[in-house]
């Protein structure tokens, strides 16, 4: 109910005329096509209204962690994070992510429960599971009044009315002392008249809960019924009289060019001017899009700003308040304000915007690393490069979603954080851009190495017709230390001049030729030390071509000779999940995955595990710790170095690449 929670706020500001609804598929703000499909947010929604005089920004977030790098964006842009629950589901795995994602961002956080008038609610349960999960923090604002399809209204725990129903109003006076000693910690003089028995005004506890929820000592929960639209005014009153303004600060930290940390931004309007694009979106019409939060100066049309690249300063474009997809033009805005700036190609998601005057750029946002990979083909080879330019605009308005090709292997790839977040990206990619593509597993990147030595001596002779060609080369072959910075160490050992010295480059590029082309497999040969000790010449016709072929050629049959194999990348996986999974996570990667545990931290009710594993063991791994954890898990790799691959795995990767080239 996140998205029907903002958009019922959206309509008692005024903003829009009617609540829209995503069941209805009119959402304002799930305005494209495959959101109001799903049913669900991708992407963050923009808007803005007013209430009692008040400017209020309002962003909408993904609740699915499937599309969590809209949701860091969209937390670099506001001030207070609302965690919404469903009273009828619960604290869920993705509220569980999404407070993990607001504490990561030292974002103060608030919480919204919806849905109090379904059937089977048990409010104080939810409240004692809510702690339970997330702390003593977390103190209810309201209670309801009644029950299920009964309840018709809130009591507010600090001032409860006095003709509010007798169990309620107990209820919520149950709830005061608490909520109050958490909001007084944060003033010491308010806390010792508070234990005084003295009097505090409501200017002075509004005040002070505002210095608490930006402390974090207090998490308010709030409730709210959209089909009976209870709760909205007094979520609107709570916002804009108690959350935290831009005026108490900017969170975000300016970094100069040596790394220190710079001056902090100041929200003052008449600075230079110092914000965040905070999401880009690539409107096949219009084109680039930059949502920017301003956090410092003022942002007007011909304003200049710096390229974050390097390159000569920009000027603005009209800026315009989005609501949905809809821009309303402004002239100039300030510190605290959101807008979107069309037609600016040098800035994209995360990208500080700053004024040239500004020294440094803001710490980069915490981005979740895309951990799921597909190897993408157009299925029209026409659209070769089509497919290429469009991913890479794909990639330009979501940091999550990687496009990469390797030139080894001659693969373009693409990456995101689950397999429905890939899904999404590639029908996108398919609805915006009109290109269809096809899909497999990426290759694994193996390299071929040897383990032993080898020696050859190969001649190249060719009398067809025209000059002719000649050359003979005599190579050893051996180990060199694994992991050099070069796959090859090549020594000319040549004694008396048995081949010239024009033509000892030549042998070198025609290893170096055979070495990117791989022997066994197709993977590139690295580790490899080739010492060229002898060979011939003939006065007319050999020539630099000549000797790189010979080189090829010997350097493979060398290569055959000196106990040839197949490295595998490995990567160190760090697992969170919780406890009372270890077992089953740990047997898995051990039994399953030819991992081995190098390590484990308790995090609270999770547990933190490292594992040394074969990057081949890790691609489906997404969906495998999606399903033995019931979605709780979480995971990154880095890569780490490569290892023998065991001998009945090589064979399989031999035949496989036996199987394609005779295909």
């Amino acid at each position: 109910g996140k998205t029907t929670l903002a958009e019922g706020l959206l309509f008692k500001m005024g903003s829009t005329t009617k609540w829209f609804k995503p069941a209805e598929k009119n959402s304002v703000l799930d305005y494209e096509a495959d959101a109001r499909d799903r049913g669900g947010t991708i992407d963050a929604g923009f808007g803005f209204g007013k209430w009692k005089k008040t400017h209020l920004n309002l962003v909408d977030t993904p609740g699915a962690s499937d599309f969590a790098g809209a949701t860091v964006g969209g937390l670099a842009a506001v001030e207070t994070a609302a965690v919404v629950i469903a009273a009828n589901q619960g604290v869920s795995v993705n509220t569980r992510k999404g407070w993990a994602l607001a504490r990561r961002a030292g974002q103060p956080r608030i919480i919204v429960v919806t849905k109090i008038d379904a059937e089977n609610v048990a409010v104080d349960a939810l409240i004692a599971a809510i702690r339970a999960t997330f702390g003593a923090v977390c103190n209810p604002l309201q209670v309801p009044i009644g029950a299920g399809e009964a309840v018709s209204g809130l009591v507010n725990v600090l001032t409860p009315a006095a003709d509010a129903p007798a169990d309620a109003r107990k209820k919520a006076e149950s709830f005061a002392e608490g909520l109050k000693s958490a909001i007084y910690e944060a003033d010491d003089e308010l806390v010792t008249r508070y234990l005084e028995g003295g009097e505090i005004s409501a200017d002075e506890t509004n005040a002070a809960f505002c210095k608490a929820i930006w402390a974090g000592t207090v998490c308010p929960i709030l409730f709210t019924s959209s089909a009976k639209a209870i709760g909205f005014d007094e979520l609107l009153n709570f916002i804009v009289t108690v959350c935290p303004s831009p005026a108490m600060g900017v969170r975000a930290k300016l970094v100069g060019a040596d790394g220190a940390e710079a001056a902090a931004p100041e929200p003052d309007a008449a600075k230079p001017l110092l914000g965040r694009v905070v999401r880009t979106l690539i409107d096949p019409v219009i084109g680039k899009i930059n949502f920017i939060r301003v956090y410092q100066g003022t942002l007007a049309r011909d304003v200049p700003f710096a390229d974050p690249a390097g390159g000569k300063p920009g000027k603005m474009m009209p800026p315009g308040r989005p609501l949905g997809k809809e821009r309303k033009e402004v002239g100039a805005v300030g510190p605290g304000d959101i807008v979107a700036v069309p037609k600016i190609d040098a800035l994209s998601c995360g990208d500080t915007v700053r004024d040239p005057a500004v020294a440094g750029v803001l710490e980069p946002l915490p981005f979740p690393r895309p951990m799921v990979m597909l190897a993408v083909e157009p299925a029209e080879q026409k659209d070769i490069q089509k497919l290429g330019d469009s991913l890479r605009k794909l990639a330009q308005g979501d940091p999550t979603f990687n496009v990469n090709r390797d030139p080894r292997i001659q693969e373009l790839t693409t990456s995101g954080l689950t397999d429905l977040h890939l899904r999404v990206m590639l029908e996108r990619l398919h609805t915006r851009f009109k290109v269809a593509c096809k899909t497999k597993p990426p290759r694994i990147p193996y390299r071929e190495t040897i383990n032993g030595k080898g020696e050859s001596r190969y001649r190249h002779k060719k009398q067809t017709g025209g000059a002719g060609q000649f050359a003979e080369v005599a190579i050893r072959v051996r180990p060199a230390p694994r992991g050099g910075e070069d796959p090859l160490v090549f020594k000319n050992d040549i004694f008396g001049g048995a081949i010239s010295g024009n033509y000892v480059p030549s042998v070198e590029k025609g290893v170096r030729d055979r070495m990117s082309k791989g022997v066994l497999a197709g993977y590139p040969v690295v580790d490899v030390e080739v010492s060229l000790w002898d060979g011939k010449e003939h006065p007319v016709d050999s020539k630099d071509v000549a000797f790189q072929t010979a080189g090829k050629n010997a350097f493979r049959e060398a290569f055959l000779q000196a106990n040839p194999g197949i490295l595998e990348p490995y990567a160190i996986a760090t697992i969170t999940i919780p406890n009372r999974f270890l077992g089953e996570i740990t047997s898995d990667l051990n039994s399953v995955r030819r991992g081995r545990v190098i390590g484990m931290d308790a995090e609270g009710d999770f547990q933190v595990i490292k594992a040394r594993v074969p990057l081949s063991e890790m691609q489906n791994y997404a969906s495998s710790l999606r399903a033995m954890t019931q979605g709780e898990g979480d995971y990154v790799v880095e890569p780490s170095e490569y290892d023998i691959l065991p001998k009945h795995l090589e064979a399989r990767v031999i035949a496989g690449f036996k199987a394609e080239v005779e295909e």
